[in-house]
């Protein structure tokens, strides 16, 4: 630069214009934990521009006003603007992706009967983040997936997968026959070596079954205390009872009232 005045003195002098280093960042974006959760993070390290401070940095997300440590942001697509103390700005753009829902399903097979424990269920798990831990309620094996021997009921299972995402779902296994005695309505106690005792399926499922037989005249002609061992052969001390209708009382010793109806002895 040259300075001329009105006597044409002259001077020269140098001046140097610098421009401040350019703006830029680092980012680093972390996704929520859990679907439809807030965990998000957005830290962002930024250099270069005009500024005194670090705090002289304006910073929105999506137009509001945020730090360089933006946390506990849902899933979305945040436009992120950073302008120094000159104005001079930069825009990008950062995505948070959730993980899909943690989803528990079941797939069951029924009982056969409400005191019988043969019925099944398996659990599938979709979503979330692997590894899972399943705990279970009603005494099953934690961390399992699929059983067998089950009594009907509800089953609650919690499940909670890397991220510590937790779904709690209840699985019901039904059963199809209330009772779970299958009672012959006549036998044929001949000596013949077929269908000689009149054995009820079921019975082993309920300890000290008592059974009580009478004839039509009201006397009881057979008793025991353990009747899933024990069937009944027809006789009455011995003797082979006639050709008849029988009428039976079966305690099953539960909360259930006992279960009565007719048998006949056929020869």
């Amino acid at each position: 630069m040259i300075v001329t005045d009105v006597h044409n003195c002259k001077d020269s002098a140098q001046a140097v214009l610098t421009e401040p280093q350019p703006l830029d960042y680092s980012m680093q974006a972390e996704d929520p934990l859990c679907y439809n959760d807030s965990t998000g993070r957005i830290h962002l390290l930024i250099t270069g521009g005009t500024i005194t401070t670090l705090d002289d940095y304006l910073i929105t997300l999506n137009g509001r006003v945020s730090g360089p440590y933006a946390e506990n942001l849902p899933q979305g697509d945040y436009l992120i603007r950073i302008e120094d103390l000159n104005g001079c700005f930069l825009e990008t753009v950062a995505e948070l992706v959730h993980p899909d829902s943690l989803i528990l399903s079941f797939e069951t097979v029924d009982a056969y009967c409400r005191d019988k424990p043969d019925g099944g269920l398996t659990l599938y798990i979709d979503g979330g983040t692997f590894p899972y831990d399943i705990r279970w309620d009603r005494g099953l094996t934690d961390n399992e997936q699929y059983f067998n021997n089950l009594f009907w009921g509800e089953y609650v299972a919690t499940v909670t997968d890397y991220n510590n995402c937790v779904t709690i779902d209840t699985a019901f296994v039904d059963y199809t026959f209330t009772s779970c005695l299958v009672i012959p309505n006549a036998f044929s106690p001949n000596g013949d070596g077929f269908n000689d005792l009149w054995t009820i399926e079921g019975l082993e499922l309920y300890p000290n079954v008592e059974l009580r037989i009478f004839d039509r005249w009201g006397s009881m002609v057979y008793y025991t205390k353990n009747a899933a061992d024990e069937p009944w052969d027809g006789s009455f001390y011995g003797r082979n009872l006639p050709i008849d209708s029988y009428h039976y009382v079966i305690d099953l010793n539960n909360d259930d009232p006992p279960v009565t109806g007719n048998v006949t002895i056929v020869r």
